[in-house]
Formats: C-alpha cells, structure tokens, sequence
C-alpha cells in the first residue's frame, strides 16, 4: 500500500487540464516546534534540521498567479504606464515568479509559530528562537530547453524541498542560526500514460532530471532582542555606499497593500511584513518590512526589463541563468528605495553554474542592488546573463 501522495494527471478529455487529488500528506510531530507542543527534554538541536526533506509541492502554473504579482510590481516598475488588462495565458515564468507559486501546501494553523512563520523550518521552539529574517540565496535557472526544460504557465510543475547547510554564529545570548534551504522545480513531465505522481515523498517521474530552477535560500534564526516592548530601540548600522554608480535604476515607495498582496500570494503570514504594532513592540522594528524574495523579485525585473532587446530576426537573446544576493539592511515599508543595476562585463566566457568550470557560456556579467534613503546598500546581488540565439 503507498502512502499518501499527490497526483497531477492530464485530462485526455479536456486538453491541458490538470487535476490535483486531494490526498493528504501528513506533518509529524517532528516537524512542530511550537512552545506549546515541546518541552525542553525533546527540544531538538538546531543541526538537526540537516538534510531534512519536505513533501514535494506540486502546483499548477496558473496564469492568474503571475498576472496577480505583474500587477502588484507595476505601480512600481512602470508607473507611468497604465495597468496591464491583459493576462498572458502561455510562455514561461518570468525568472523569479516561482516564487509566486509552491506554497506551504500542507502547513496547518497548528504548525504556525506566534510570529506566524513557517514552524516546520524552525531550528527550535518559538521561546528560543522567536525572529527569523531572510538572509539571502542564490538561483539557478536551466537553459530553457533539453532535459532541463522550464517552467511554463499553464502547465503542471513540482518543487522538491530539502535543509542542505546550517551554520551556528555568535555567543550563547546572540547565536544565530543560518539555515540554508535548498529547492529544485521541475516542469511536469506528460508521457506514456500522460501521468506524473509524487509517492513516498519522492518525484517519481523525475529520472534523474536537472530542475528547471535550482534555488538555495538562506533563513537566519535569532534569539529575542532586548526591549522594553512599548517603544521601537535605535540601531544605528554601518551604512555600505554602492561601490559605483548604476546603469539603470527606479525608485519607489513600497506601500502596506504591496506587501499584503505579496503576503497573500506567497501564502506568508510572517506578522513582521504587515502587523506595524508587533514589529514595533515585539520584534523592535519602526515599520513593517519588505520581504527578502520580493527585493529578489524587483531586482530581476529591473534587470529583464533592462536586457538589450533583439536586434532584426536573428538577433541576440539574452536569459538569466544565475542570480546571488544577500539582504544587507531592512527596507521598510513607506520608505523610498531605489533598485539599480550595472553592466559589470560584457563577451567571453561567464560561468552559469554553481561550480567552477560548470556550464560555462558566452554572456554577461550584471551587478545589481537596491539603496535605502540613506544610500547605504540594502540588497546586494550579481546575476550572469547567457547570449542566446545569436
């Protein structure tokens, strides 16, 4: 007997249709580290979440998904321009809207920690580690073709979820806990039967495929800070100016309805990015903060949006296949910010893949960040273009 799965099956009677079986995938007590549930004879050492492997996430790539996050980014990438009416019902993903699909599809309200975070991703119960930040991460993307595929809207997909790296920092009352996740996304393969299941907890038409994104994010877990709970403290951080000047660049305001659309769409109740009263007395922060995958997002829309465009039939393409960041600074919502990006190098050959010598091809090289008001770097990110098509 197989235990439970999920299946995406084509309809042969309605072409590119597919359906998901709402079988349940049950969260052990293994996964719950919430202060009620665990007690100090069975907390779990950090290191324990190393190699710990998620149920795959299979999703339907929606066209209203990407339509909805093209939506909420264009009163700030195009404010000029008048808001899209269109949806676009075929193609593939713009790079980083994956991250508007695969959410926690089986996070129940019982796993979700006080400052409604993901419990299931905790190092430990909420009493000892009760802040979390997005540190950073860096995103693969394939070639769009071969065995590697893409992911293309309309379509069937699954993510594939595992702890690869936890790193342990500081003294005993400022530890940290750096907890690298890695997640690999696979385009839905249809063949033969027209059927792809998910069973004991592996993708198994997968047969060895490279993903069509391969992503590592790094989540940083902290102690409680010290407060008095009634009023924000005053930390004054270092402030690191961009070492040159930008190429291209947009400068906004993020509003509280941005970052609740994007709460919404990623299916993130983290209080941190839209409750102003628990960021200021609980977590000691003077506004609500922007999501570090949405800074990932803005910075790879700055860049598509700035790519050279095709010249005549024929012409060069360019694609993103390789995107490292880190989030440096706080952005906050009702403070302006400006998103940047540079031509670093131009021609020879640029390394697309994680390793040295790994997929190597001819591309370019852009640097790109983003700026708090006082011009100290926010985010900090490189991404390797491949020349396409030429």
């Amino acid at each position: 007997m197989t235990p439970p799965c999920f299946l995406l099956r084509r309809q042969t009677q309605r072409a590119g249709q597919f359906c998901i079986s709402p079988l349940r995938w049950p969260i052990t007590s293994a996964h719950r580290h919430t202060a009620t549930t665990t007690t100090a004879a069975t907390t779990p050492a950090p290191d324990s979440l190393l190699g710990r492997q998620y149920c795959p996430l299979p999703d339907i790539l929606s066209p209203t998904n990407a339509h909805l996050l093209t939506l909420s980014l264009a009163p700030y990438l195009a404010p000029t321009q008048p808001p899209p009416i269109s949806i676009r019902t075929s193609g593939e993903l713009n790079p980083g809207f994956y991250l508007a699909y695969f959410p926690p599809l089986f996070l129940h309200e019982r796993d979700v920690m006080p400052d409604g975070s993901d419990a299931t991703q905790s190092p430990g119960p909420a009493r000892d580690w009760p802040r979390r930040m997005w540190a950073g991460g860096e995103v693969y993307f394939g070639s769009g073709e071969g065995e590697g595929g893409a992911l293309m809207i309309g379509e069937g997909a699954v993510c594939e979820e595992s702890v690869v790296r936890v790193d342990r920092k500081g003294a005993k009352s400022g530890e940290k806990v750096f907890v690298w996740f890695e997640r690999r996304y696979f385009g839905c393969l249809v063949g033969g039967e027209g059927y792809m299941a998910l069973e004991e907890g592996r993708l198994l038409a997968n047969g060895g495929r490279k993903p069509a994104v391969r992503e590592k994010r790094c989540l940083v877990f902290m102690k409680h800070k010290e407060g008095d709970g009634t009023k924000v403290m005053k930390v004054e951080t270092k402030v690191v100016k961009p070492p040159n000047p930008p190429d291209f660049s947009l400068t906004f305001t993020p509003t509280p309805t941005l970052l609740l659309r994007f709460s919404a769409l990623t299916f993130n109740a983290h209080k941190i990015h839209f409750d102003p009263v628990y960021c200021a007395q609980v977590e000691n922060h003077r506004a609500p903060l922007c999501h570090g995958p949405l800074s990932q997002v803005f910075l790879l829309e700055l860049l598509r949006l700035n790519l050279p465009l095709p010249q005549g039939q024929g012409g060069k393409k360019y694609r993103v296949r390789k995107f490292e960041y880190r989030n440096l600074a706080p952005m906050y919502v009702g403070e302006k910010y400006t998103i940047c990006g540079r031509l670093k190098r131009e021609g020879g050959d640029v390394q697309f893949g994680e390793e040295v010598g790994m997929e190597v091809g001819r591309g370019r090289v852009y640097e790109l960040w983003a700026e708090t008001p006082k011009g100290g770097l926010g985010v900090k990110a490189t991404a390797a273009v491949e020349e396409v098509g030429a």
